[in-house]
Protein backbone atom coordinates (compact mmCIF):
# COMPACT_ATOMS: atom_id res chain seq x y z
CA UNK A 1 0.00 0.00 0.00
CA UNK A 2 2.94 2.33 0.65
CA UNK A 3 5.03 3.35 -2.34
CA UNK A 4 8.35 5.16 -2.10
CA UNK A 5 9.77 6.56 -5.35
CA UNK A 6 7.69 4.01 -7.23
CA UNK A 7 9.05 1.08 -5.21
CA UNK A 8 7.51 -1.10 -2.53
CA UNK A 9 9.25 -0.65 0.83
CA UNK A 10 10.97 -3.51 2.61
CA UNK A 11 10.11 -3.81 6.30
CA UNK A 12 13.01 -5.47 8.11
CA UNK A 13 10.86 -7.25 10.68
CA UNK A 14 9.12 -9.20 7.92
CA UNK A 15 12.19 -10.35 5.99
CA UNK A 16 12.71 -14.09 6.54
CA UNK A 17 16.30 -14.83 7.59
CA UNK A 18 18.29 -17.41 9.53
CA UNK A 19 20.80 -15.16 11.30
CA UNK A 20 22.04 -11.60 11.41
CA UNK A 21 25.45 -10.07 11.96
CA UNK A 22 26.95 -6.65 12.38
CA UNK A 23 30.51 -5.71 11.48
CA UNK A 24 32.41 -3.02 13.29
CA UNK A 25 34.73 -1.16 10.94
CA UNK A 26 37.29 1.63 11.08
CA UNK A 27 37.91 3.29 7.71
CA UNK A 28 40.98 5.55 7.54
CA UNK A 29 41.29 8.85 5.65
CA UNK A 30 42.58 6.95 2.60
CA UNK A 31 39.25 5.03 2.64
CA UNK A 32 40.93 1.76 3.63
CA UNK A 33 39.31 -0.52 6.19
CA UNK A 34 41.92 -0.86 8.92
CA UNK A 35 39.99 -2.52 11.73
CA UNK A 36 37.14 -4.99 11.69
CA UNK A 37 35.47 -7.39 14.04
CA UNK A 38 32.64 -9.64 12.97
CA UNK A 39 31.04 -12.88 14.12
CA UNK A 40 31.94 -15.68 11.74
CA UNK A 41 28.36 -16.75 10.94
CA UNK A 42 29.27 -17.51 7.31
CA UNK A 43 32.57 -18.75 5.87
CA UNK A 44 35.42 -16.30 6.33
CA UNK A 45 35.97 -15.81 2.58
CA UNK A 46 32.41 -14.42 2.27
CA UNK A 47 33.11 -11.97 5.08
CA UNK A 48 36.38 -10.89 3.45
CA UNK A 49 34.57 -10.38 0.13
CA UNK A 50 31.97 -8.25 1.91
CA UNK A 51 34.73 -6.19 3.58
CA UNK A 52 36.42 -5.64 0.19
CA UNK A 53 33.13 -4.55 -1.41
CA UNK A 54 32.43 -2.21 1.51
CA UNK A 55 35.89 -0.69 1.14
CA UNK A 56 35.12 0.08 -2.53
CA UNK A 57 31.80 1.62 -1.48
CA UNK A 58 33.43 3.82 1.18
CA UNK A 59 36.03 4.93 -1.37
CA UNK A 60 33.27 5.94 -3.83
CA UNK A 61 31.38 8.00 -1.26
CA UNK A 62 34.61 9.28 0.34
CA UNK A 63 33.62 8.09 3.82
CA UNK A 64 36.07 7.59 6.67
CA UNK A 65 35.53 6.96 10.36
CA UNK A 66 33.54 4.29 12.14
CA UNK A 67 30.86 2.16 10.50
CA UNK A 68 28.69 -0.79 11.38
CA UNK A 69 27.21 -2.57 8.36
CA UNK A 70 24.32 -4.87 9.32
CA UNK A 71 23.61 -8.06 7.38
CA UNK A 72 20.86 -10.63 7.31
CA UNK A 73 21.92 -14.18 6.44
CA UNK A 74 19.79 -16.60 4.48
CA UNK A 75 21.00 -19.83 2.88
CA UNK A 76 24.61 -18.84 3.55
CA UNK A 77 24.31 -15.52 1.69
CA UNK A 78 24.87 -12.07 3.18
CA UNK A 79 22.28 -9.37 2.53
CA UNK A 80 23.29 -5.83 3.50
CA UNK A 81 20.37 -4.04 5.16
CA UNK A 82 21.97 -0.88 6.56
CA UNK A 83 25.22 0.83 7.47
CA UNK A 84 25.31 2.79 10.71
CA UNK A 85 27.96 5.54 11.17
CA UNK A 86 28.98 4.14 14.56
CA UNK A 87 30.03 0.89 16.21
CA UNK A 88 27.32 -1.62 16.95
CA UNK A 89 28.23 -2.79 20.45
CA UNK A 90 30.48 -2.14 23.41
CA UNK A 91 33.23 -2.55 24.63
CA UNK A 92 34.44 -1.39 21.20
CA UNK A 93 36.64 -4.32 20.26
CA UNK A 94 38.92 -3.96 23.27
CA UNK A 95 38.09 -7.53 24.29
CA UNK A 96 39.03 -8.76 20.78
CA UNK A 97 42.28 -6.80 20.52
CA UNK A 98 41.21 -4.28 17.85
CA UNK A 99 40.62 -1.36 20.26
CA UNK A 100 38.52 0.91 18.07
CA UNK A 101 38.88 4.08 20.22
CA UNK A 102 42.69 3.95 20.20
CA UNK A 103 42.80 2.95 16.51
CA UNK A 104 40.39 5.77 15.62
CA UNK A 105 42.61 8.29 17.38
CA UNK A 106 45.74 7.06 15.61
CA UNK A 107 44.22 6.73 12.11
CA UNK A 108 41.84 9.68 12.04
CA UNK A 109 43.12 12.26 14.55
CA UNK A 110 46.87 11.65 14.21
CA UNK A 111 46.50 10.57 10.55
CA UNK A 112 48.87 7.62 11.05
CA UNK A 113 48.95 4.71 8.65
CA UNK A 114 48.01 1.87 11.00
CA UNK A 115 48.20 -1.82 10.10
CA UNK A 116 45.09 -3.78 9.21
CA UNK A 117 43.64 -5.99 11.92
CA UNK A 118 40.56 -8.09 11.21
CA UNK A 119 39.12 -10.30 13.91
CA UNK A 120 36.68 -13.10 13.14
CA UNK A 121 34.76 -14.02 16.27
CA UNK A 122 33.61 -17.65 16.53
CA UNK A 123 30.04 -18.15 15.33
CA UNK A 124 28.57 -19.19 18.68
CA UNK A 125 30.49 -16.82 20.92
CA UNK A 126 27.50 -15.04 22.47
CA UNK A 127 27.27 -17.23 25.56
CA UNK A 128 31.04 -17.13 26.13
CA UNK A 129 31.05 -13.35 25.69
CA UNK A 130 28.15 -13.01 28.13
CA UNK A 131 29.94 -15.09 30.77
CA UNK A 132 33.22 -13.23 30.20
CA UNK A 133 31.59 -9.82 30.77
CA UNK A 134 29.58 -11.17 33.72
CA UNK A 135 32.90 -12.05 35.41
CA UNK A 136 34.49 -8.67 34.52
CA UNK A 137 31.55 -6.57 35.73
CA UNK A 138 31.21 -8.59 38.92
CA UNK A 139 34.91 -8.39 39.81
CA UNK A 140 35.67 -4.83 38.65
CA UNK A 141 32.48 -2.97 39.43
CA UNK A 142 30.69 -5.21 41.94
CA UNK A 143 27.74 -4.64 39.63
CA UNK A 144 26.16 -7.01 37.14
CA UNK A 145 23.05 -5.14 36.01
CA UNK A 146 24.55 -3.85 32.70
CA UNK A 147 25.57 -7.33 31.58
CA UNK A 148 22.29 -8.86 32.81
CA UNK A 149 20.47 -6.27 30.71
CA UNK A 150 22.62 -7.13 27.66
CA UNK A 151 21.98 -10.85 28.21
CA UNK A 152 18.25 -10.25 28.60
CA UNK A 153 18.22 -8.14 25.41
CA UNK A 154 20.05 -10.85 23.47
CA UNK A 155 17.74 -13.66 24.60
CA UNK A 156 14.68 -11.47 24.09
CA UNK A 157 15.85 -10.87 20.50
CA UNK A 158 16.39 -14.63 19.94
CA UNK A 159 12.93 -15.50 21.32
CA UNK A 160 11.24 -12.69 19.38
CA UNK A 161 12.82 -13.83 16.11
CA UNK A 162 11.89 -17.46 16.77
CA UNK A 163 8.27 -16.41 17.37
CA UNK A 164 8.32 -14.26 14.22
CA UNK A 165 9.65 -17.16 12.13
CA UNK A 166 6.97 -19.49 13.53
CA UNK A 167 4.23 -16.92 12.95
CA UNK A 168 5.58 -16.28 9.47
CA UNK A 169 5.56 -20.02 8.74
CA UNK A 170 1.98 -20.34 10.04
CA UNK A 171 0.99 -17.24 8.05
CA UNK A 172 2.44 -18.77 4.87
CA UNK A 173 0.51 -22.01 5.48
CA UNK A 174 -2.76 -20.10 5.86
CA UNK A 175 -1.99 -17.97 2.82
CA UNK A 176 -1.40 -21.13 0.77
CA UNK A 177 -4.68 -22.63 1.96
CA UNK A 178 -6.48 -19.36 1.17
CA UNK A 179 -4.96 -19.18 -2.32
CA UNK A 180 -5.99 -22.78 -3.04
CA UNK A 181 -9.58 -22.20 -1.92
CA UNK A 182 -10.08 -18.94 -3.80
Amino acid sequence: MIKLAGKKPIIEEYIPFQDRIAMNLLIDKRFKIKRSDVREAVPRNKLINAINELEEFFKKIKYFGLASPQFLIKDGKLYLIEINPRLSYVPFGIDFGVNFPESFHEAIIENKNIEEKFVFIPKNSQLGKFLFWWRIYRSMYKEISPIVLEGFTYFEWKIENKIKSLVSLEHRKWLKIFQCSS
